[in-house]
């Protein structure tokens, strides 16, 4: 799915598998400039792929 202006974001299904403390990721972001970020509410990492869906970054981790 998508933000208003257009920014990718997705949730965890409902089914997202998780182990007795809770999911440690529930949601994945694309900030304004291209980079996705996944999050729990406490926790974030950015990341290349949304785990959900499999959307691609506009602006790439930088590699080793």
């Amino acid at each position: 799915s998508a933000t208003l202006d257009g920014r990718h974001i997705c949730k965890a299904p409902d089914d997202w598998p998780y182990d007795g403390y809770g999911a440690a990721i529930e949601d994945c972001e694309e900030r304004p400039d291209g980079s996705l970020w996944v999050d729990n509410g406490e926790y974030g990492s950015r990341v290349n792929y949304c785990p959900f869906c499999g959307f691609k970054a506009k602006s790439q981790c930088p590699q080793p």
